[in-house]
């Protein structure tokens, strides 16, 4: 499959889910009330900027429980804007991957299932830090393999949709592409 390159306006993306995900809620108007509460967390902006895209895909998928590797006050901050879902910091045991609507957030690969998961719901990985080798060569695996129906890059982090409504597509979204 071609893989589709797109900006945040949405240029070239023909599916209207991915331009709703893109120009909406990665790229859209953000939320005053949220980012004065993450503009209190003693982050960096760069740090800010992915929680807030993390926020937003939360917002999104809506997810029964969350997986997420990060520090402390990160986890915190999901747990503020979403005391309704668990966030945990690893898979559990009894149940592994696949079995809910989940979304696991991490910068690490061992935080992801080795074998891609059959998922009956929709759900959402996010690979934080592509730029490093090991999560570069996750991605480029779960990119070419044929049980992952949606990717999208946006800088240094891979969002992949786990469901059975798409086809295989791919994106790379770039802040200022021009055709």
């Amino acid at each position: 499959m071609k893989t589709i390159r797109s900006n945040p306006l949405g240029f070239g993306i023909h599916s209207p889910y991915v331009y709703h995900l893109v120009t909406r809620v990665l790229f859209g108007k953000h939320d005053p009330l949220r980012n004065k509460v993450l503009l209190s967390f003693p982050i960096n902006s760069q740090r800010r900027r992915e929680l807030r895209t993390i926020v937003r895909l939360t917002d999104h998928f809506r997810p029964e429980r969350i997986i997420f590797s990060g520090k402390e006050e990160e986890t915190l901050l999901l747990r503020t804007f979403f005391p309704e879902i668990p966030v945990l910091s690893s898979l559990p045991e009894e149940t592994g991957a696949g079995n809910v609507r989940e979304m696991i957030i991490s910068a690490s690969p061992a935080a992801f299932p080795e074998d891609i998961p059959a998922y009956g719901e929709e759900a959402c990985w996010i690979l934080r830090n592509c730029g490093n080798f090991e999560m570069k060569r996750l991605f480029d695996k779960l990119r070419l393999s044929k049980d992952v129906p949606l990717t999208i890059e946006v800088k240094n982090t891979a969002i992949i949709v786990f469901s059975w409504k798409f086809r295989k597509q791919d994106y790379v979204v770039k802040r200022f592409h021009c055709f």
